[in-house]
């Protein structure tokens, strides 16, 4: 059987009403039970949904999980982006604290929405190592983000070897994945 991508090429953005169904489901049981403890027969049962319908849009659980991440980390991602332009735009050097606030403060704007909390404890699985799915996916979707925050930071803190930067880029990490 031939699958239909429901993400279009140029921008990945989901255009079908049943894919985006799909997702919104798939979101909701993975945020409750976890991507292992839910099944493909599970989402397109709470959806009302042909049981080939992930097949046909997504290919596979695995894509229909990416299509969530991209849906919450460009979200995440472009308010983190934005900031830090604006803080490599502004008149004065950005210091460190500046930037960290740059990279975590949208974390917490996802908790006001469903969306955004059901996004974040999809990601925290995820990070935890608590799924099958390859940590690559992941990276995927964030390292754009983490390289240029590193790079802010090594500029704000010359003083700081580059693997002592990176190490400490991780506490932040760990600390926003295990509140």
């Amino acid at each position: 059987m031939a699958t239909k991508s429901a993400l279009s090429a140029s921008d990945e953005t989901p255009t079908n009403p049943t894919a985006l169904l799909l997702i919104d489901v798939a979101e909701e049981l993975f945020a409750l039970h976890g991507y292992n403890g839910t099944s493909v027969s599970d989402i397109t049962a709470k959806a009302n949904v042909n049981l080939g319908a992930v097949t046909y849009h997504f290919g596979a659980k695995e894509n229909l999980l990416k299509a969530i991440l991209l849906r919450g980390a460009s979200k995440l991602n472009e308010e983190r982006l934005r900031r830090f332009d604006a803080l490599e735009h502004s008149l004065a050097e950005p210091k460190v604290e500046e930037i960290i606030r740059a990279f975590i403060e949208p974390v917490y704007s996802l908790l006001d929405t469903v969306h955004g909390v059901r996004f974040l404890r999809i990601q925290n699985d995820i990070s935890a190592e608590r799924t099958d799915v390859p940590r690559e996916v992941f990276a995927e979707h964030y390292d754009p983000c983490a390289k240029q925050c590193i790079r802010l930071l090594a500029h704000a803190a010359p003083h700081i070897d580059s693997e002592s930067l990176l190490w400490y880029f991780q506490f932040i990490l760990g600390a926003l994945n295990h509140q």
